[in-house]
């Protein structure tokens, strides 16, 4: 398995296909499988990449230092020898991909923004309670009642009740290790994204599904009126796990996003 080794972090990815690279950013409490559907059918049009963020799946911390998950992405970017590549992000993917086209606008060729998260916006009001609970839990060491609170969890519940899903994201869940991705947080780089979104110049194409909650529809319009020329398509029987619960509409219009540039 190809990883991206450092001093401080090792980062698993996998990449297909053979031209204009395009990155999938998965989720919090997720990893780069979260993309099986996706991957392979973008690597017939795309050098196809996934990794797994520092602390997630198979990507490993070494030692407690500051870093970025912004910083993290260019390193691997410069590993591989890109030039531009279409970013592909989701929930805190999304953000991850906002923040890094910010700061390294000319390595960036598109955006492709997933049920987004985006900083600068107060965090989400409608999870305040839950989000909690999960956070105690950890702290406590009580990660059988942190997994059962993930699985009710607003964003990933209708994933989890879905029967295409639910076997490969319980999966996913079941693996992430909370006590050490929430023991060591990135920096707080303070993007504030949401005030400079006049400066993203890229195609960006905004995806949400109809099911999703009110704030990730918030912030998909925030986005929308934010990014000259950007994309917003609202895919129906779907919630915050859009890509997964329904895959080939998904894909459809991914791949007919990335065709047109």
């Amino acid at each position: 398995m190809p990883y991206l080794k450092s001093q401080t972090n090792s980062l698993y990815y996998k990449h297909l296909g053979l031209t204009h690279p395009a990155i999938f950013i998965h989720g919090s409490c997720l990893n780069s499988d979260m993309w099986n559907d996706s991957f392979d059918i973008v690597a017939h049009q795309r050098l196809a990449i996934v990794y797994d963020q520092r602390g997630y799946g198979k990507s490993r911390i070494k030692s407690k230092t500051k870093f970025s998950h912004e910083n993290d992405l260019f390193l691997l970017h410069k590993h591989l020898n890109l030039e531009k590549a279409d970013l592909i992000g989701l929930s805190s993917g999304a953000q991850i991909a906002l923040d890094f086209c910010l700061r390294y606008p000319n390595n960036v060729s598109s955006l492709t923004l997933v049920s987004p998260a985006i900083s600068g916006v107060d965090k989400n009001f409608e999870t305040a309670e839950i989000d909690a609970k999960i956070l105690e839990t950890i702290k406590s060491g009580k990660y059988k009642q942190t997994l059962q609170l993930v699985y009710n969890h607003p964003v990933f519940a209708p994933a989890i009740n879905n029967p295409r899903c639910n076997s490969l994201l319980r999966k996913i869940i079941n693996g992430h290790n909370f006590q050490t991705v929430s023991n060591n947080p990135p920096a707080d780089e303070s993007y504030n994204a949401n005030s400079r979104l006049s400066e993203i110049k890229v195609p960006t194409l905004i995806i949400i599904g109809q099911n999703d909650s009110s704030y990730f529809h918030m912030t998909s319009d925030i986005l929308k009126n934010g990014i000259a020329h950007s994309k917003l398509e609202t895919i129906k029987h779907a919630g915050h796990m859009v890509n997964m619960e329904q895959p080939e509409r998904f894909n459809q219009e991914l791949l007919c996003f990335l065709k047109t540039h």
